[in-house]
């Protein structure tokens, strides 16, 4: 018995975005980086080999994720107009991004971004590999974390698999005559198109990270074990081993804002977060002095700007999700 799966969903933030689509086995960490209300939505097809994802963004976000394990997992803009850098590269629209299941990536889209991410399970993309006699992407590990570029005419195939089955996905609703050809496109037509667009794919293998990138990442990773602390900028230069204007041109070429900007962002989305998932009933000013905010009227004036909306109207945010299960 084979379970296939749709979901679809649609919210006024991020951070419970983040939250949903985590139920498709990625670990993610979505942020907002500009000003404003914005949305975020998603469609899911899962089958047991195959896992389908297009999401779409209206807003700057940056995006921290970490694929699904045990599987070969790829990322693919979805439209012309989506503009995205991944670590310190821009995203190419004619590119299969190949994710490294380990060191998961980290991608800062801008407003209208819109994107496939697809994981194949291993096991049966070897035994399709050994079926139809193509490479199995496992015998060559240097490719994850690298971009594939294919032949034009079978990346628009792969893109023409993706919104058929994305399509199925946000029907409202499939008949049983339906199911089984979604279960192929799923683990058999999509799979096969990827593994045969290695054939003939120039691969651009990962750039190092240069001196700039490598105290970004020792910054961020200090920001991110400091969830709860109002840090300084000086502080973070001392933990970076960096100087302020080498940290201030880091985060304006990856982010386009300040560090201290961007540290500020950090611990307003901590509470969005912490409001929007609360299990029990905890004081607005409880949360935000748990994350350093300490002046509620200055904090308040914050948060709106960045989210367009109080935090009080944030525990009573619209969302939308369907999450429908079949037997194919």
């Amino acid at each position: 018995m084979n379970l296939v799966r749709t979901m679809q969903g649609r919210f006024e933030s991020v951070e419970e975005f983040s939250h949903s689509v985590s139920q498709g086995g990625w670990l993610t960490n979505f942020q907002q980086l500009d000003c404003g209300r914005g949305s975020a939505e998603f469609v899911i097809a899962m089958s047991d080999a195959t896992v389908l994802q297009h999401v779409i963004f209206d807003r700057s976000v940056r995006q921290v994720v970490r694929p699904l394990s045990g599987h070969h997992n790829f990322g693919i803009l979805s439209s012309p107009s989506s503009v995205a850098n991944m670590g310190n590269r821009p995203l190419k629209l004619a590119a299969i991004n190949c994710l490294h299941e380990e060191d998961g990536f980290e991608a800062v889209g801008k407003p209208g971004f819109t994107a496939y991410t697809l994981s194949f399970k291993k096991s049966r993309v070897a035994e399709l590999a050994h079926n139809l006699g193509y490479a199995n992407p496992d015998d060559d590990r240097d490719i994850w974390g690298s971009e594939m570029l294919p032949a034009p005419e079978q990346l628009v195939a792969i893109r023409a698999k993706m919104q058929q089955i994305s399509d199925f996905a946000s029907s409202g609703g499939l008949t049983p005559e339906q199911l089984p050809g979604l279960q192929d496109l799923l683990e058999l037509d999509l799979p096969a198109l990827v593994l045969h667009s290695f054939t003939q794919a120039n691969i651009t293998k990962r750039i190092p990270l240069r001196n700039r990138a490598r105290a970004l990442k020792r910054a961020l990773d200090y920001i991110d074990a400091h969830p709860r602390e109002a840090l300084t900028v000086e502080t973070l230069c001392i933990e970076s081993a960096s100087s302020l204007s080498t940290l201030e041109r880091a985060f304006r070429e990856r982010y386009a804002v300040s560090p201290k900007r961007f540290m500020l962002l950090q611990r307003l989305h901590h509470v969005r977060r912490a409001l929007l998932q609360q299990t029990e009933s905890r004081k607005i000013f409880e949360i935000a002095n748990e994350y350093g905010f300490w002046h509620m009227s200055k904090f308040a004036m914050d948060y709106k700007k960045i989210f367009g909306q109080l935090p009080s109207q944030t525990l009573n945010s619209i969302r939308f999700v369907s999450n429908r299960s079949y037997v194919a």
